[in-house]
């Protein structure tokens, strides 16, 4: 079915759009194929959750910033987002980064002034989720993130063509974001691809019931490996947090599609 879709695109010029999370993550999870693609029909990569907020910031949002090796939250956003530009225009993918907040910084829509106070005391009482591994990584959207998806919903409606195929991220890890992404794109379009997520995948169980109830098939792509190892070397601010000498190590890709 995969390839039997990739031979459709290529022989019909199908427009192709790349839902990613974050900055960086289209390129670790499915650089191949967009590498691949972008020589064959036009390839639109949208990143969704491109900045960050103003602080007080939480102990992971801290630890964020530290391991990153910055102090200003906003110029690591903007670096980012510059890298995401330069590695794609190398391949002549257009590239779009919407507006919205990562999980990590994002607070609650509340104006109460004893929340107010007990922010300031401690800034997880001010954020959606207080804290990264057991909040962020638990997969669960948080119930006052539903005017979230709604216009995240609405802007992808608008820029995508309803022939385009879309592909995002099946939500392995369950990355709060990279779920809210899925959640989006499974209602957005008919033809929605859903790439195995990097790092998560290499650790992290698949969600099998995700996978059965939508009878989705897997596929192993690989054909321009080389290239997508210059696409992750192109993030630099990223590169030795993922990979701590620097080496990127051959990733396969694999995507799932419907029967």
């Amino acid at each position: 079915m995969f390839k039997t879709l990739l031979a459709t695109i290529v022989k019909e010029k199908i427009p192709c759009f790349f839902i990613s999370p974050h900055l960086d993550d289209a390129a670790l999870s499915a650089g191949d194929l967009i590498a691949y693609l972008s020589s064959k029909t036009k390839v639109t990569v949208i990143t969704v959750f491109t900045k960050g907020s103003e602080g007080p910031y939480t102990l992971s949002g801290r630890q964020h910033l530290k391991v990153n090796g910055y102090q200003d939250l906003q110029k690591l956003f903007a670096d980012r987002r510059v890298e995401d530009r330069e590695v794609f225009k190398l391949h002549n993918v257009k590239v779009e980064h919407l507006p919205y907040t990562d999980a990590s910084f994002r607070k609650k829509q509340s104006n109460k002034q004893f929340l107010q106070f007990l922010g300031k005391l401690l800034p997880e009482f001010l954020h959606v989720y207080p804290t990264y591994r057991w909040h962020v990584l638990l997969g669960q959207v948080a119930k006052e993130e539903n005017t979230l998806i709604n216009q995240i919903s609405d802007q992808l409606a608008r820029q995508i063509p309803k022939k385009a195929v879309v592909f995002a991220p099946l939500g392995v890890g369950k990355h709060v974001d990279h779920i809210i992404i899925r959640k989006v794109c499974s209602k957005l379009a008919r033809n929605v691809v859903y790439w195995l997520d990097f790092p998560y995948g290499l650790k992290e169980d698949l969600d099998t019931e995700f996978i059965k109830t939508n009878q989705l098939i897997k596929t192993r792509f690989s054909k321009c490996g080389d290239q997508k190892k210059t696409m992750i070397k192109g993030y630099k601010t990223q590169i030795f947090g993922l990979f701590p000498k620097g080496l990127v190590p051959d990733l396969p890709e694999y995507y799932f599609t419907h029967r």
